[in-house]
């Protein structure tokens, strides 16, 4: 890998000083607690044997660990490329605490050891994805700790309609982008703020012309009211179907 103040490689992290005794631990994944397409979340165990190091202090119930499954070899190369784009997303977004923070990444190769890297900007993402390119064929699995949302559901958050405006206001007036897949499972409240949770930028329309700017928010708006308004029905479905 390429020298980097931000990567800690896996000899070093075999080596246990007094200082790290003293001062760090090591956590990994736990229970399950939901998956997607490609991405199964855990929330967090301290374990002597685990990949991430974390200062003493770290709270691990504010954080979960992202499992990425990287299968098929053929599109490895556009798999590692769609989630380095994801990841600068919401870096960026964390940055006006809009997302969650991506902490640490950790890449399992089948013929090495894992690299850890630490995270503190987009850039760090850019460095990290670039250099792994170098050994795609042997990339197993990716895993990112991050901090926690905790689990909510829409009907609880208070002043929904001006948290939704403010949010949809950062995502197009300051980041100029469009945020398609933006229903109730994607969003969450963190510190004090509605933030977005997946960030595929599959889903996502950037630089947007000024022109568009005012369209863009009401087909959110729109969008998010269709969803919301197929929940709540569902939701009254389930709830009538129940027996007394």
């Amino acid at each position: 890998m390429a020298s980097n103040s931000s990567i800690i490689n896996s000899t070093e992290n075999n080596i246990t000083t007094e200082n790290e005794t003293n001062n760090k631990k090591r956590i990994s994944e736990n229970n399950m607690l939901g998956k997607g397409n490609y991405k199964k979340v855990y929330d967090i165990k301290e374990d002597d044997t685990g990949s991430f190091i974390v200062d003493n202090d770290f709270n691990i119930d504010n954080y979960v660990i992202a499992n990425i499954s990287i299968d098929s070899k053929v599109k490895k190369k556009e798999e590692l490329e769609k989630l380095q784009e994801e990841l600068k997303l919401q870096v960026e977004l964390s940055e006006g605490e809009r997302s969650v923070k991506v902490i640490q990444i950790n890449y399992y190769y089948y013929d090495s050891e894992p690299c850890n890297i630490n995270v503190s900007s987009s850039d760090d993402i850019d460095k990290i994805c670039d250099d792994t390119k170098n050994n795609i064929e042997n990339l197993e699995k990716i895993s990112v700790l991050m901090e926690k949302c905790n689990a909510q559901t829409i009907w609880s958050i208070q002043n929904i309609e001006q948290e939704f405006n403010e949010l949809i206001n950062y995502l197009v007036d300051t980041k100029n982008m469009m945020l398609i897949d933006i229903k109730p499972a994607n969003l969450c409240i963190h510190n004090n703020k509605l933030i977005a949770l997946d960030l595929d930028p599959g889903f996502i329309k950037q630089n947007l012309p000024d022109e568009a700017k005012t369209s863009a928010k009401a087909c959110m708006f729109l969008i998010f009211s269709i969803i919301l308004w197929f929940s709540f029905n569902n939701d009254k479905l389930s709830s009538s179907n129940k027996p007394n």
